[in-house]
């Protein structure tokens, strides 16, 4: 994905959508005070916050795009992770105020006066709020901006308040029932549970995510692809950003491989990863393959027997025996979510001395992070 495209089309929907909430705040507090309608003043409100997005959104995608420098040398991507925590926290400011002001509306009503020019300016409210919503949703999944997205469902989210005075307008004008503080209530609520829920969202990007399976096997594809890569092991990749990656790789490779053929396919594999996927690897580890001892080679089958029962492991690399000092090494890769790994550890030593009782083992438990 080309960097520069990507912020610019971020930046050009958060800035349509600033325009169109300023324009429409403007017309529905004008229209709200001339009418005296708390419930068309509340839908206007609601699009400065809404437009108070939009722009952190354009702000923080920006300054994401703010060149590396030596305090900060994976580059400010984060920033765009923080701007969508602080539009999380503006439409939950929105619900709570907006809770607040229905209250107050129920235990204090007025009677506005509506007509058809009021609904009218709430349907193009309506209708504006679902088309800028949907688009910038769809522009932040499609350019990967998770504070466009929140921008768009904060619009989707707000499309509510026009929709319930819509229905309240309606109902008073046909039957004289004010229904603005109640419905304003409801509505409140539901954006203060989908407020708390785009924080929620944004906390756990900061914190740090499972990995993207999809791209893992990608990465492990391209490797394997070479044919001097007898296996892709340990990929860890650290976010930076929407866009900023960095991670390490362990591989397998015969041990008849000399060190500058070696050093050859290490940059070849930096080089296609970095170019396919956008990820920068910072480390390709090597692991051994030993070719040509046969009691090795026994040995190493009598392991993998033991791993390939082991309900818990999905597999067993990096597997190296010392002859001289009669010890086996080797990472086992468990369940993430597996409640005992030193357990299971031991089983496994166990099983691997029942038949070979002289030899020292050493296992690494690696968790399964793919």
């Amino acid at each position: 994905m080309n960097e520069n495209k990507r912020r610019d089309e971020v930046v050009k929907a958060g800035t349509h959508a600033a325009i169109v909430n300023v324009l429409l705040a403007l017309l529905e507090a004008l229209e709200g005070l001339f009418v005296g309608s708390f419930a068309v003043m509340l839908d206007g409100l609601s699009h400065i916050t809404e437009a108070a997005g939009s722009v952190i959104t354009v702000l923080g995608t920006k300054y994401a795009g703010k060149q590396a420098d030596h305090k900060h040398p994976f580059g400010y991507g984060r920033i765009e992770y923080m701007s969508g925590l602080i539009v999380a926290g503006l439409v939950t400011y929105a619900g709570i105020t907006a809770f607040i002001e229905s209250f107050d509306k129920i235990l204090h009503p007025s009677e506005p006066e509506m007509h058809f020019y009021t609904l009218l300016v709430v349907v193009i409210s309506l209708i504006a709020r679902i088309f800028v919503g949907r688009h910038d949703i769809h522009t932040g999944h499609l350019y990967q901006s998770s504070a466009l997205v929140h921008a768009g469902r904060e619009e989707l989210t707000h499309s509510l308040i026009s929709l319930g005075t819509l229905i309240s307008g309606v109902v008073y004008m046909l039957f004289h029932i004010q229904l603005a503080g109640i419905v304003g209530l409801l509505i409140s609520i539901i954006i203060i549970y989908s407020g708390v829920m785009m924080l929620r969202d944004s906390v756990s990007r900061l914190l740090g995510e499972h990995l993207d399976k999809t791209l893992i096997s990608e990465i492990k594809d391209i490797i394997n692809s070479h044919e001097a890569v007898k296996g892709t092991y340990d990929v860890v990749i650290n976010n930076y950003g929407p866009v900023a990656h960095t991670g390490s790789v362990h591989i397998a490779v015969l041990d008849t491989m000399k060190a500058e053929d070696i050093d050859v396919l290490t940059r070849w594999i930096v080089s296609e990863v970095k170019q396919k996927t956008h990820v920068f690897l910072t480390g390709v580890s090597i692991y051994s393959i030993n070719t040509s001892d046969k009691e090795v080679i026994r040995l190493r089958n009598d392991v993998q027997a033991i791993i390939d029962n082991e309900p818990h492991v999905h597999e067993m690399h990096g597997f190296y025996y010392d002859k001289e000092k009669h010890a086996v090494r080797f990472d086992a890769v468990v369940d993430f979510d597996h409640n005992n790994p030193q357990e299971t550890k031991k089983t496994i030593k166990n099983k691997i001395l029942a038949l070979h009782p002289q030899l020292l083992v050493y296992i690494t438990i690696d968790p399964n992070l793919a």
